[in-house]
C-alpha cells in the first residue's frame, strides 16, 4: 500500500488481507503497530492480522461496511466516498 505526499508518504510491503470499502480505504491486517482502538490511520480500518482474516474469509463482495467514527463527525455525503482517503 502506497498514498500521502511528501512527509505523510507510506509504502507498506504485504499488507495482508486487504478488503477495500471503496476505491482508496480498506479494512486490513496490520503488523506495523498495535495500538488498536487509538486515531492511527488515513482512512483505513487497521485489525490485527487474526480479524484481518477472519473479515476476509467472512466477507462476500457486496456486503455492507459501516465505518463508525466515534467522535460523532462521521461524512454523511456520499461524495466524500470514492477515491479520497490515501
Amino acid at each position: 500500500m502506497t498514498g500521502g505526499v511528501d512527509e505523510g508518504f507510506y509504502y507498506l510491503e504485504d499488507v495482508p488481507w486487504v478488503l477495500y470499502f471503496d476505491q482508496a480505504r480498506a479494512l486490513h491486517g496490520t503488523y506495523w503497530h498495535n495500538q488498536f482502538g487509538t486515531p492511527n490511520s488515513r482512512g483505513c480500518v487497521n485489525l490485527s492480522i487474526t480479524d484481518a482474516r477472519w473479515f476476509f474469509e467472512f466477507a462476500q463482495e457486496g456486503t455492507w461496511v459501516h465505518v463508525w467514527d466515534p467522535s460523532g463527525e462521521t461524512p454523511t455525503d456520499p461524495a466524500l466516498y470514492g477515491a479520497g482517503g490515501a
